[in-house]
């Protein structure tokens, strides 16, 4: 099966703010922290653990060895791919916007802390050369930070992205490929390959992709415009 991205701007749902559903093109011409849209670059900064209030010395002495021995386990903290999956698992039960907008957002978040802190850096450079128009470099930038974390979902998607902006679906298309091998419930890489495999004039697979898409999501941007707009090109003519 051949894997199977997103319109121009259009009116989304009232109430909820356009997470990821812009063309590649707008979305580096438009990111700006912490919400952004398809290909985005920017980095998120982890929040630090919330430290522990010290015991003090009295409680300590008066615990006595034997109590703290009684003391329950620290609950197991799960992983950052089952997090992940919480927040797809959200963003697919939303019941309104605001929840749908939440959810994406975490689960965003998330991805982006896949990356190592090296390759967040290599990662905001080709942002920049992007949004300069220095395409080619930013493709280049992002090739090198795949010799480190070759199998990235996130990082394959931000190629994914720059691809497109240097008229490349094919090379979009395995991109995404690739990310939805690794994560398969994201709203956003589905809708950039409905974009990429439209300007390949596949449009059954780009039906197919933003069918996908919204099966991530009930509440995707513009869904039910963008849905006839496939719909329109996959069963008006063969491709």
């Amino acid at each position: 099966m051949r894997w199977c991205a997103p319109l121009s701007d259009g009116q989304h749902p009232r109430g909820f703010k356009r997470p990821w559903g812009r063309s590649a093109a707008h979305a580096l011409a438009a990111m700006k922290p912490p919400a952004f849209g398809l290909g985005a670059f920017v980095l998120y900064t982890a929040f630090s653990p919330a430290l522990a209030t010290p015991h003090s010395a009295m409680a300590h002495e008066h615990a006595g060895a034997h109590a703290s021995s009684a003391k329950a386990p620290p609950p197991k903290r799960r992983s950052l791919r089952e997090r992940l999956q919480q927040a797809e698992h959200d963003l697919h039960h939303a019941q309104n916007d605001h929840d749908a907008q939440r959810a994406w957002n975490h689960a965003e978040q998330l991805r982006q802390r896949t990356l190592s802190p090296g390759v967040q850096l290599m990662v905001k450079d080709s942002l920049e050369q992007a949004q300069k128009g220095e395409v080619n470099r930013a493709e280049h930038q992002l090739s090198a930070a795949l010799t480190v974390q070759p199998d990235n979902a996130f990082l394959r998607r931000q190629r994914a992205a720059i691809r497109l902006l240097g008229n490349d679906p094919t090379g979009a298309v395995q991109d995404i490929g690739i990310s939805l091998n690794e994560d398969p419930r994201d709203p956003t890489a589905w809708m950039m390959l409905a974009e990429a495999q439209e300007k390949l004039h596949h449009s059954d697979l780009a039906l197919h992709a933003f069918e996908e898409a919204i099966s991530c999501t009930p509440y995707l941007p513009d869904k039910d415009k963008r849905l006839a707009h496939y719909k329109q090109r996959a069963l008006g003519r063969e491709d």
